[in-house]
């Protein structure tokens, strides 16, 4: 059903119904905005307040359902900061866990109280924040505040990441930070549920500092940076892409990496279930890479040995013995590889480069 709706929305579905679901979906828009915009009205009349910590929040949200690369840019940003000798902590919502009512508050990996730890309990994004993060607290929660509260009578850290946080009015915020797609800014310009975007673009008026992502997919993007400077002349424009450090394979508790050209001359399969597979495609195929055959799941999916089952089926009848997944996925994707006789894991190793980074990461010590 959520792939039907997605080609309704992106023009791929014809016909008489499609027309009909597409005409119901523009009316739950109109609605879905006009809600939004008591929200925002009601906050900025203080009938409704945000609540300020006394610990420097930095805000790492979008416009767009999904694909923008805020996971990357969250990790970027602790980082930095956690090598200029700040403490420290991310508030995760924890997306599509399933232990949602709960806090949970994990380190290098794990559970700080039960030292075990699985993504069904804090999200696949959250424990993979976790992982690459070495003593940077994540705390998970629906309810940021809540999270925040816990965290700074343990751990007293000097800085808050909000992940995913622009539209997390509840909470106060010293610097927003909007990631924007290069490849799709906007979609087609209509809100949830009609479109792809979050809110209306005069949302990003509040913005401190633009972050067009995947440039080096789509490097084209003056017209892109010409819009956002009419809607925010005050904000800050930085691009930023992806760079293939290599690839490891999932059995390899060291993470060697192998140079993408050592695959050229082989036959693969890809293998994800994010918000953006076409962009993780792209990149293999520019590298040189001769994927045969492309397996896509959603977002943040649930892996089953029914799904592993039968891409391993696929790959043997196709003569395919090797199998590119992302770093994300290796985390849902881990319990399943076992017994794959012939076929071989390998992750694609990315980091997130800022071409302006000097001017990004001055702006950020600004507010410290």
């Amino acid at each position: 059903m959520r792939k039907y709706l997605y080609e309704i929305i992106v023009g791929e579905k014809k016909g008489f119904l499609a027309t009909v679901v597409k005409l119901g979906l523009l009316v739950l828009s109109l609605f879905y905005g006009l809600v939004l915009s008591v929200i925002s009205l009601l906050y900025k009349l203080h009938i409704l307040r945000s609540i300020r910590l006394n610990t420097k929040v930095i805000s790492i949200g979008n416009i767009t359902w999904g694909g923008t690369a805020k996971t990357p840019l969250v990790a970027f940003i602790a980082s930095y900061l956690r090598g200029k000798g700040y403490r420290i902590a991310i508030l995760s919502r924890g997306y599509k866990r399933k232990m949602a009512s709960q806090t949970r508050l994990i380190l290098n990996g794990r559970d700080l109280h039960s030292n075990t730890l699985t993504f069904e309990e804090v999200g696949d994004e959250a424990l993979l924040l976790s992982q690459g993060l070495a003593d940077v607290i994540v705390g998970v929660d629906k309810d940021r505040i809540r999270c925040a509260q816990k965290i700074r009578e343990r751990f007293n850290p000097d800085i808050f990441i909000l992940d995913d946080g622009f539209q997390y009015w509840r909470l106060y915020r010293d610097l927003d930070i909007v990631t924007i797609d290069a490849t799709n800014p906007f979609g087609n310009q209509h809100i949830l549920p009609a479109g792809i975007m979050r809110q209306p673009k005069s949302a990003l008026k509040r913005a401190d500092i633009f972050v067009i992502t995947k440039t080096n997919i789509n490097p084209h993007i003056q017209d892109l940076e010409s819009e956002l400077k009419i809607i925010n002349p005050r904000a800050l424009i930085v691009e930023a892409g992806y760079k293939i450090l290599g690839l490891y394979e999932f059995s390899d508790t060291a993470r060697n990496l192998i140079p993408l050209s050592d695959f050229k001359n082989k036959s693969l399969a890809c293998l994800c279930g994010i918000a953006d597979p076409a962009s993780f495609e792209k990149m293999l195929y520019d590298s040189g890479i001769n994927i045969v055959k492309a397996f896509r799941f959603p977002d943040h999916h649930y892996y089953t040995k029914q799904d592993m089952d039968d891409i391993l089926t696929v790959c043997k009848s196709s003569g395919i013995e090797i199998i590119i997944t992302t770093e994300k996925d290796l985390i849902r994707l881990k319990d399943y590889l076992v017994d794959l006789e012939r076929i071989r894991f390998f992750v694609l190793k990315i980091e997130l480069k800022i071409k302006q980074d000097e001017a990004f990461t001055k702006r950020i010590s600004c507010l410290l």
